[in-house]
């Protein structure tokens, strides 16, 4: 009927194929999981056969919205008011809304619930839920069907008549509310209690063929792990000998060649070594031949020109110690004298230069003491000085006044001692010429002194200079050295360079030839 492959219809129904990078696996499924695939191939047969029909009836009326035959779905949800409302439109009203719970308790609901379950990857419906409406008119005690039962039965509370007991409308609904959700309680632990069995038994069995087919797995892959591992150690060995075989070969190859080459090259370079060393030794010979007679040619030229120049020279410094010895004969003793003079005066000027440098010495430390010392007395003197004129003072307002009280009658002539005035004079005027002699003797000393600190300091100048020049003569050289060593060592490379391209070029012209 449906038109398929019978086996292919079995295999998709009862097995599942695994994709894995090493191949497909075929997994036979279990009798829930089967029934499952076809429970969902049912549907999906239902729904293509429904939007088939659908899609058949649509085409024969042709979707005319003015046809008369059209297939459409009626809503029934929601209230309808009118301006007068009944009792019988709010019993048609609920029931509405009783069929609209129902639907929704159906298609949202419950699949949205079982979706949930499964963990599958949807988006959740959002819908309206009338329950709340539904409670409002049909709950039980608290409904408005419930409320208008009890006001139509117009019973307080409990009433207990000979042999039965009356219960206020509503009571009883509220009894059976009670009792059914005491029964929907226990149902309900009853039933958690049983699928909590059942779900524990069909993990434990669903375990045990888990860790089953996880042994059996494991054990075809370790032996597939093995089997690849055997025939890759087996490839790997197979190479390994191959390129060894390709190796040695090569190398064998390689090695003769290398010799082969080698023994050519080193013949070429032997037979290069013996020409360049005959050419060396014939060169030598000629240059030791031609150096012998140049160099005894320029020694016999060089001799005959040393002879006749000596002979010149001797004749020459011959006369003049001749002139010098006939003019000694005349002056020796005036030569005489003044050497004895010359020496004397360099005594006399060695013996002054070492007094004056003691003397130097002598001064810088007698210096100080003695001008304190000529100081001092030039104050005492000058103490002296002023304590004579004093006096003198003195003794010229004492006799002034003795002529004044003296009688008129008698004159005497005033007789002035000016012989101590003289003497105080004459040792002022003789210490005065002494400080000023030595002053003189002072400044000359200073002089001296000056002349000797310049002359010290021109020629530790000199000295100095001198260093300097040295020590830039010294670096001079030293720099001189060191560029030597670098022309040498530019020289050394420069001839090996040119030693290397003169023995390349020998070879590749061997090499030509």
């Amino acid at each position: 009927m449906s038109r398929c492959d019978k086996n292919a219809l079995e295999d998709s129904l009862c097995k599942r194929v695994i994709v894995t990078p090493d191949g497909n696996i075929t997994k036979l499924l279990d009798p829930a999981a089967a029934v499952t695939s076809r429970d969902a191939l049912a549907k999906t047969i239902y729904s293509r056969l429904f939007d088939w029909i659908v899609d058949k009836i649509n085409n024969s009326i042709g979707q005319d919205p003015n046809a008369k035959s059209i297939i459409g779905v009626l809503d029934i949800y929601g209230f309808e008011s009118f301006k007068i409302n009944s009792f019988e439109q709010l019993c048609i009203n609920l029931t509405n809304e009783k069929l609209q719970q129902h639907f929704n308790q159906h298609v949202f609901k419950m699949e949205q619930e079982e979706y949930t379950m499964e963990e599958i990857n949807w988006s959740y419906v959002e819908f309206v839920d009338n329950q709340d409406v539904l409670d409002l008119i049909e709950k039980k005690p608290g409904g408005i069907i419930a409320l208008l039962d009890e006001a139509w039965m117009g019973l307080k509370g409990y009433q207990i008549g000979k042999t039965k007991v009356f219960l206020r409308a509503g009571q009883m609904a509220e009894l059976d509310a009670r009792r059914t959700e005491v029964l929907a309680n226990a149902v309900r632990r009853i039933q958690r209690q049983i699928r909590t069995h059942l779900t524990r038994k069909e993990f434990i069995t669903l375990r045990r063929a888990t860790i089953h087919m996880q042994k059996l797995w494991r054990a075809q892959l370790a032996r597939k792990l093995y089997e690849h591992m055997r025939k890759e150690a087996a490839s790997i060995r197979i190479q390994k000998h191959l390129r060894a075989h390709a190796a040695r070969k090569s190398y064998t190859d390689l090695q003769a060649a290398a010799i082969v080459i080698q023994t050519g090259l080193r013949a070429m370079a032997s037979r290069d070594e013996y020409r360049r060393r005959r050419r060396n030794k014939a060169a030598t010979k000629v240059q030791t031949q031609w150096r012998r007679f140049h160099a005894l040619s320029a020694y016999n030229q060089q001799k005959k020109a040393n002879l006749t120049l000596q002979c010149l020279w001797r004749a020459r410094v011959a006369r003049k110690e001749l002139r010098k010895l006939r003019m000694a004969a005349r002056e020796t003793g005036a030569l005489k004298e003044a050497k004895d003079k010359l020496e004397k005066r360099v005594e006399e000027l060695t013996w002054r230069l070492d007094f004056e440098k003691h003397l130097r010495i002598d001064l810088e430390e007698a210096k100080g003491q003695e001008i304190a010392k000529l100081q001092n007395a030039l104050h005492e003197m000058q103490g002296q000085l002023d304590e004579a004129h004093a006096t003198i003072t003195h003794e010229k307002e004492a006799a002034k006044i003795a002529i004044e009280q003296a009688p008129p009658v008698i004159k005497e002539v005033p007789v002035v001692d000016n012989t101590k005035v003289e003497q105080l004079t004459n040792q002022n005027q003789e210490l005065e010429g002494e400080v000023r002699e030595l002053k003189k003797r002072m400044q000359e000393f200073e002089q001296k002194y000056s002349d000797v600190q310049t002359e010290s300091r021109a020629r530790l100048k000199e000295v100095e200079e001198s260093q300097l020049r040295a020590t830039q003569l010294q670096e001079a050289i030293e720099r001189l050295e060191l560029n030597l060593t670098n022309l040498e060592s530019e020289n050394q490379v420069l001839r090996q360079q040119a030693l290397a391209a003169s023995t390349s070029e020998d070879l590749s012209e061997e090499m030509e030839m």
